[in-house]
């Protein structure tokens, strides 16, 4: 009676079930996107070190215009002095500087 009463095993075993490969099926592999280095935006990539009154007549100037921050305001100040205090041949090099 007690040889009827086996207890069952947690895992079963089957070994008459084996996968075939067919080489009709198609196999679909999921490109796992690599994680590359955050790109830091342009203007996030440096910090300028000012002095406080510089800093604050740039906030200042901020306040009167309308630039919300400081790296437009400091890029509307180069772009104003590159066309207005540089003779023609050291804008052309400004330019081509910049654009490397």
């Amino acid at each position: 009676m007690s040889e009827n009463k086996k207890k069952p095993t947690g895992l079963i075993k089957n070994s008459k079930i084996t996968p075939k490969n067919q080489s009709n099926q198609i196999q679909v592999t999921k490109e796992v996107p690599k994680k590359t280095k955050q790109t830091v935006a342009k203007n996030q990539d440096a910090n300028i070190k000012v002095s406080r009154q510089t800093k604050n007549e740039i906030d200042i100037l901020m306040k009167l215009t309308d630039n919300k921050f400081s790296y437009e305001l400091i890029e509307t100040m180069i772009d104003h002095y590159v066309e207005t205090a540089l003779d023609p041949d050291k804008k052309r090099a400004f330019k081509t500087l910049s654009s490397l």
